[in-house]
């Protein structure tokens, strides 16, 4: 039985080990970033792409302060990179009881400010008179954008939400995306890691959980809810959120304008325009990924990807997944819940083969030793990435990084302690007797 046992978890910690190599080969085959640069010299100024910005705004008269604020310091140092940015408000809001303003009067009143004068001139604030539906502000921003400043069907605009955190690459993975021009849509992602005085937290942990943990269901997403309802999560935590869509203005024009149930955020949005064939790009700002087609294949990509339960029970619902695709969804959801449950367990079997036999015990090391391996390939694989990887303090990270696992094992091994030194206990009580 303990041989068993034993057998199991090695299958288990295998699984780990070829996912974790899947990964890096999957993301090694990854088209890298084009710099900006490079792309403006291979192409010429009139087929370039342009970024423009859409962001609705109902009932957000506190938040909107604060948002153009974060707004402009992250584009700060990527000002070339928008061409126009449009606040879409709805007449249908109303007065906030504390100010008695609309949300276009406090955004106007933000942007008027000296400290926003070099970005004023490229942000309009609009007021849709339609409909209180998302969709109905955002094809209208759009056909505002298209008369008014030149919005070409080869252009780009970002949706983003006032209440979106972006880190300090944000902006510059999204111009690189814009620049190659390489896919129809982005999802754009981003780990969050530094608090509202910009005091970095270091975010070692998040990287390494988020790409090769045993646990993908990754603990403290179920955490983000309660910060964001309790308006922390900008105080205390990281966070690691889908943070907007960058669409090409031509498929949004092809398909008739976004749906009634859309969000400028939500993977589901991503969903309704690959249904229709479209090149698609995960874009994290860490790091960037390979590009898919059809919803398939986007499927395929959105299982490593999927943050929370919530996105996935989106995701399912969507129309353009059939049967098979949902099925092998849920039993890989299911996988990875079983992964996380059992690492505990595992790691502890693992140990306590020495009791069994030497040969299993030595299979074992060599298995385990393996799965750490491969994970620590990650971070010096993509060697141009290792600096944003490791931060401003890469010793201080790469200790963090070294100890992690133990620290994630730590409870089975206090377990496997334990066990060692009762079975020695109770070995020197029998020689006693």
């Amino acid at each position: 039985m303990h041989i068993a046992l034993v057998y199991i978890s090695l299958v288990i910690i295998w699984l780990r080990i070829s996912i974790n190599i899947k990964g890096i080969l999957r993301l090694s085959k990854s088209n890298h970033p084009i710099k900006v640069s490079d792309t403006v010299k291979k192409e010429k100024p009139e087929s370039k792409a342009k970024l423009f910005i859409v962001i609705p705004a109902l009932n957000e008269q506190e938040r909107i302060p604060l948002f153009i604020s974060h707004l402009t310091q992250r584009l700060a140092d990527h000002q070339d990179a928008l061409t126009h940015a449009v606040i879409v408000c709805n007449d249908t809001e109303i007065k906030n009881n504390n100010s008695g303003q609309f949300t276009w009067d406090v955004a106007r009143e933000t942007l008027g400010k000296p400290a926003y004068s070099s970005f004023s001139s490229r942000f309009d604030v609009i007021r849709y008179a339609g409909e209180c539906k998302r969709s109905g502000q955002l094809n209208y921003a759009c056909q505002y954008l298209a008369e008014n400043h030149q919005l070409a069907p080869r252009d780009y605009i970002l949706f983003l939400d006032v209440d979106a955190v972006l880190d300090r690459n944000f902006f510059a993975c999204v111009a690189d995306f814009v620049a190659a021009a390489e896919s129809d849509i982005a999802q754009a992602q981003c780990i969050y890691h530094a608090d509202q005085n910009d005091h970095s937290y270091d975010n070692i942990a998040a990287h390494w959980q988020n790409y090769f943990m045993l646990s993908n269901e990754r603990t403290r997403f179920i955490q983000r809810e309660e910060l964001n309802a309790k308006g922390k999560a900008l105080k205390e935590k990281f966070w690691y959120t889908a943070n907007g869509s960058i669409i090409k203005y031509s498929l949004i024009d092809s398909v008739g304008g976004f749906a009634e149930n859309c969000s400028v955020d939500d993977l589901a949005t991503s969903c309704l325009f690959c249904a229709k064939g479209c090149s698609v790009t995960l874009l994290d700002t860490f790091l960037r990924v390979e590009q898919v087609a059809g919803a398939a294949a986007d499927l395929n990509q959105k299982k490593f990807w999927c943050s929370s339960y919530l996105e996935m029970y989106q995701l399912l619902d969507f129309k353009a997944l059939n049967w098979m695709h949902r099925v092998n969804y849920i039993l890989f959801r299911m996988y990875y819940l079983l992964i996380w449950c059992l690492r505990g367990p595992v790691i502890f079997i693992l140990g306590t083969s020495i009791f069994i036999d030497k040969g299993i015990f030595i299979l074992s090391l060599l298995s385990y030793a393996a799965y750490i391996l491969s994970s620590y390939a990650f971070p010096y694989f993509f060697i141009e990435h290792k600096n944003r990887f490791l931060g401003n303090k890469p010793v201080k990270s790469t200790l963090i990084l070294l100890a992690y696992p133990i620290v994630q094992s730590f409870v089975p091994w206090v377990m496997l302690l334990e066990r060692t030194f009762s079975c020695i206990k109770n070995s020197l009580k029998k020689n006693k007797g």
